[in-house]
């Protein structure tokens, strides 16, 4: 209990928090399994936090499914960060499963800018399940390398018009048809639009 309170003093206090690759994990049988659920109780009581990374820890454990995983309770917690700005959950493996709990984070998040969820195999019921999430506010969105395939791009075309800030999206190396463009990454307010793999003409 004390190391809890020491934990969250210290990160109660903080506006940038960048723990990447740390080996965090959602194994619930690996020893940072307890220490991981600790950081989201800590993460909790943040009110200051602007800027979170933990991309690159494995949060969710497959086999004991989503519910039971740091990534569920770490997702509790992000949906506290009344005042977060910029969330990188880039290759934590949260997967389909994770995104029912991650969406109704992110639906919370009325200051967020910058999100990146790259390399995370989300595919296309996943991205169905997160996309209405995605406050209109968020001005960065990387989905590279999540298998989202045609239907993924369809949910995401059809909330196009509620993210209304969106300047840069990611979408290189997902699995779209050949009949799409591969889009690598559209600035859309710049009107400038970088394409990787253009169909033929």
């Amino acid at each position: 209990m004390q190391l809890l309170a020491k934990c969250r003093a210290l990160v109660g206090s903080l506006t940038h928090l960048m723990l990447s690759s740390n080996d965090a994990t959602g194994n619930r049988f690996n020893p940072s399994f307890m220490a991981g659920k600790m950081f989201a109780m800590s993460l909790r009581s943040s009110r200051h936090m602007t800027h979170l990374d933990l991309s690159g820890n494995l949060l969710h454990d497959a086999a004991g499914g989503a519910e039971a995983s740091c990534f569920a309770a770490v997702c509790d917690a992000i949906g506290n960060l009344i005042h977060l700005q910029h969330l990188n959950l880039a290759a934590t493996s949260f997967g389909e499963a994770g995104c029912r709990r991650l969406a109704v984070a992110l639906a919370a998040l009325r200051e967020l800018r910058f999100l990146d969820l790259s390399g995370n195999g989300i595919g296309s019921d996943g991205m169905k399940t997160l996309v209405p999430a995605i406050r209109g506010e968020v001005t960065y969105l990387n989905l590279a390398s999540n298998d989202v395939g045609p239907d993924g791009v369809a949910a995401l075309n059809s909330a196009l018009p509620t993210l209304r800030e969106l300047v840069t999206l990611d979408l290189s190396h997902n699995r779209l048809s050949s009949g799409l463009r591969l889009i690598e990454t559209v600035h859309i307010k710049g009107h400038k639009q970088e394409r990787s793999n253009p169909p033929p003409p």
